[in-house]
């Protein structure tokens, strides 16, 4: 199957030079499956961190995150469905590929537990998200 890029084709600069191409896609010079990727885009769960945290998720060594599970995380989580976790180290730039990551979804779990946040032991309601495997970029997890 081919790779989809994640270019947004309504956006692409070809579409407002020349109206006949609509909907093609400067990316990737294709339009049908990228214009499908758009329309049903992956449910991606974005969770800024810190950048110790973050390089532990990258190196391997950390394969769930823990949030407290109040009423911020619970509205952000509960009850969705997501495909994709991206990962970010701190507030980013767009397209700053060494502050970004994306990992499959691997689940969702609820837990009474304490775990260390920084310097301070949280413990009660938790959160518990489960992180599979790498991926390269979102929309990966679209393609077989």
């Amino acid at each position: 199957m081919k790779k989809y890029c994640y270019g947004l084709p309504e956006r692409s600069a070809t579409n407002h030079q020349n109206p006949e191409l609509r909907g093609w896609c400067d990316e990737c010079k294709y339009f049908v499956g990228c214009q499908e990727a758009n329309r049903n885009p992956p449910s991606i769960l974005t969770l800024p961190m810190k950048k110790r945290y973050y390089d532990e998720i990258l190196a391997g060594t950390k394969k769930q995150e823990f949030r407290p599970a109040n009423d911020y995380w619970l509205s952000r989580i509960k009850g969705k469905h997501f495909d994709v976790i991206e990962f970010r180290s701190g507030y980013p730039e767009r397209g700053d590929s060494k502050r970004h990551a994306w990992f499959r979804f691997g689940g969702v779990r609820y837990t009474n537990s304490s775990w260390l946040n920084e310097q301070e032991v949280y413990a009660g309601a938790t959160i518990v998200i489960l992180i599979g495997a790498r991926l390269d970029y979102p929309y990966q997890v679209m393609e077989k």
